[in-house]
């Protein structure tokens, strides 16, 4: 079995989490917003960077700027058996970015490294292969790393969470904005974020009270990154 790398025991969280973190009951969502559920003890929280370690990533000042855009439980809930994860980003000049996915065994999934160069600031969409096949109701780790030093991983930029598929019923019928408010109603977070992203210009208010149900409100303005 495989550990996330540089994790620490709090974050290895096995099977036996999966049905507590599935029975847990939901946190009310305000209308138009999104309805999270408490997270399993020992989830990492949902930082900026790999916490207190301030200064330069090699010789670029992106320390503490990189951060998943997520509910306050630090987990993306989906549909989809090969999710989509999207992650607020500095400009990076050139580095080097790994992306992998452990399972409820704490063996890895899924794992890519490729080179960000002249990025600009903004959400970074980062897609799962359709060839992951992830199990439903099964608690996965997730940890994204900007290579700062290749001789020292120690010294790398890290974040990290709990990504979870669940199968839910999509919406029998409705508008793009009632399917959003039917995902963020039932707490599946990808594809509420994706409904209400599409809706950001049509249905502005929607959008910023989807936001500000998470605080998340400060990203209502982010652009993609291509």
């Amino acid at each position: 079995m495989r550990s996330p790398s540089h994790g620490n025991s709090s974050f290895l969280i096995g099977f036996a989490f999966a049905a507590f973190f599935v029975a847990m009951p939901q946190i009310p969502a305000r209308a138009g917003g999104f309805q999270d559920a408490p997270p399993p003890p020992g989830a990492p929280p949902n930082t900026r960077g790999a916490g207190a370690r301030p200064g330069l990533c090699g010789d670029e000042p992106i320390r503490q700027k990189m951060f998943a855009l997520l509910p306050p439980s630090n987990t993306l809930r989906t549909v989809s058996g090969n999710p989509t994860l999207y992650i607020s980003m500095p400009a990076i000049q050139n580095k080097a970015l790994t992306f992998e996915i452990l399972d409820d065994r704490e063996d890895l999934v899924y794992e890519t490294t490729f080179s960000l160069e002249n990025t600009p600031t903004g959400i970074l969409k980062i897609e799962v292969p359709e060839e992951v096949n992830l199990k439903p109701n099964t608690i996965h780790q997730w940890a994204i790393l900007i290579r700062c030093n290749l001789d020292n991983p120690a010294v790398d930029e890290e974040i990290k969470g709990l990504m979870q598929r669940l199968e839910v019923a999509p919406p029998a019928s409705g508008s793009p904005l009632d399917r959003a408010n039917y995902y963020g109603e039932n707490g599946i977070w990808q594809q509420a974020f994706e409904g209400f992203w599409e809706l950001r210009d049509s249905h502005r208010q929607a959008w910023l009270e989807f936001l500000k149900s998470v605080k998340l409100e400060s990203y209502a303005d982010a652009t993609m990154i291509n």
